[in-house]
């Protein structure tokens, strides 16, 4: 037949259970201080967002349209080479076209 376990003769004493509460409190703060370190500022990043509160909003704003104007002038610097690029292409194609057939 099992037999259940007998249970504890006496409760731990209020020493032992202050002990280890106070025993435990640095592991808790330093969990609360991490928590704090890592959600504080997501915290206010979200506050901010649901507030409207936009700041810096202007400089990020000049500095897309910079980012737009450059962007801008790459594009038209691409073309202008993809247009140099054919040019030299049907140059080389003409020099060789002589050649192909036979003659010089």
């Amino acid at each position: 037949m099992l037999q259940a376990p007998a249970p504890p003769s006496e409760l731990p004493s209020v020493g032992f259970i202050l002990a280890a509460i106070l025993g435990s409190l640095p592991i808790i703060g330093i969990f609360v201080w991490g928590g704090v370190r890592v959600l504080g500022p997501i915290t206010q990043a979200l506050a901010r967002r649901i507030g409207g509160r936009t700041e810096g909003a202007e400089e990020l704003h000049a500095e897309v349209s910079e980012l737009q104007q450059q962007m801008h002038q790459l594009r038209e610097q691409l073309g202008e080479m993809q247009e140099r690029m054919d040019f030299a292409e049907r140059l080389l194609a003409q020099r060789r076209e002589p050649e192909r057939l036979g003659g010089r």
